[in-house]
């Protein structure tokens, strides 16, 4: 049986977390619960959007924490309209990030274009 890419994601996600025996401490974020085939477990919910974004933009996982925090922050805000970074490869993505996370993605020259 041939799994989807989202499945594939979520299975190296499920063998890191068994095979290294991690947990998430309590560190003041709030957590979510990511479910996975054989068990669920709770982790930040930024990790958790992470997850849930990877498949959809291909970036970095520091890339995609980046994204997932911004989102979350648009989300719970609704105040963050623009992301602004030198990075090649979310900037290289900024249409599909837009559609995803609801903000535009400049450089800083085009933001200051914008003021």
């Amino acid at each position: 049986m041939k799994l989807s890419e989202k499945e594939r994601i979520y299975a190296i996600v499920n063998a890191i977390i068994l095979d290294w025996n991690l947990f998430c401490p309590d560190i003041g974020f709030e957590v979510k619960q990511l479910k996975l085939k054989d068990f669920s477990i709770l982790i930040p919910e930024a990790l958790l959007e992470s997850c849930i974004i990877a498949p959809l933009l291909h970036l970095k996982t520091l890339d995609l924490m980046h994204i997932a925090f911004a989102k979350i922050i648009n989300e719970t805000t609704q105040d963050l309209k623009y992301f602004i970074t030198l990075d090649q490869n979310i900037l290289n993505n900024r249409d599909k990030i837009k559609r995803i996370a609801k903000f535009h993605i400049l450089t800083p020259q085009e933001f200051l274009k914008h003021i």
